[in-house]
């Protein structure tokens, strides 16, 4: 088992990396789906922890416009989705 930085989104998978993975837990979407198949092995619900003086904090509901994500650059689709 490795962990695979942000820059490695297939975890390994990628065809410049032939051999050297055999499957891996990603976060969907994939870069490259039409080269790769999958199946979902968890789905998670999204939440957002906040102090309890933010603005945001007495919302139940938040919309995803209502945050800035900050993933980094080299997570590429994930980031864009």
């Amino acid at each position: 088992m490795r962990l695979v930085p942000w820059a490695g989104p297939l975890g390994g998978l990628a065809a410049d990396d032939p051999g050297r993975t055999d499957a891996a837990f990603v976060w969907l979407p994939l870069p490259d789906p039409e080269h790769h198949d999958w199946f979902e092995v968890k789905t998670e619900p999204r939440v957002v922890a906040l102090p309890a003086t933010h603005p945001l904090a007495t919302r139940h509901d938040l919309d995803i416009e209502d945050l800035l994500l900050a993933l980094p650059a080299e997570s590429r689709a994930l980031r864009d989705y």
